[in-house]
């Protein structure tokens, strides 16, 4: 549990809410919080069905490139997005690169299976399930505190 001093500031109506937050970036509590709030409340638009829609980085489950294109996956759907895989692990913490073309959201993943050739292979809560390769391994077992 950490502490930190809050400040409420009225602004005017119609103006667009925001928050900044001050600590150190090597602060873990700083870090927690950054991921919270960045999960919690960013999204991305995704095109589905010649129409588009925002969806919250809480709901999506993995996502994959293949060619030019980047496909996120919900629980239910699947949504054409126009970023590449280095700017969405830019977004940091949950999201991890777990191959070449895909990345995963951690809050989903509930299992992991080793495979032939040192790989894994990842459970997400929905049922899918994804290969971890032997080149992510390391950052996926740091990330599960597994040596």
């Amino acid at each position: 549990m950490f502490t930190m001093k809050i400040k409420w500031v009225s602004g005017k109506v119609g103006e667009e809410l925001s928050v900044t937050v001050v600590g150190h970036e090597d602060d873990p509590e700083f870090i927690q919080l950054k991921a919270t709030l960045s999960t919690t409340l960013g999204y991305v638009v995704g095109k589905h069905q010649s129409r588009q829609y925002r969806i919250p980085y809480q709901d999506i489950y993995y996502l994959e490139s293949q060619d030019e294109h980047t496909t996120l996956f919900t629980n239910k759907d699947s949504f054409t997005i126009p970023l590449r895989l280095y700017e969405i692990e830019a977004w940091g913490d949950p999201f991890v690169r777990i191959n070449k073309s895909t990345i995963i959201n951690f809050n989903h993943l509930t299992s992991f299976k080793p495979m032939l050739n040192s790989k894994l292979e990842a459970y997400l809560d929905n049922g899918d399930r994804l290969e971890v390769s032997r080149m992510y391994l390391p950052v996926i077992k740091a990330k599960l505190g597994v040596k």
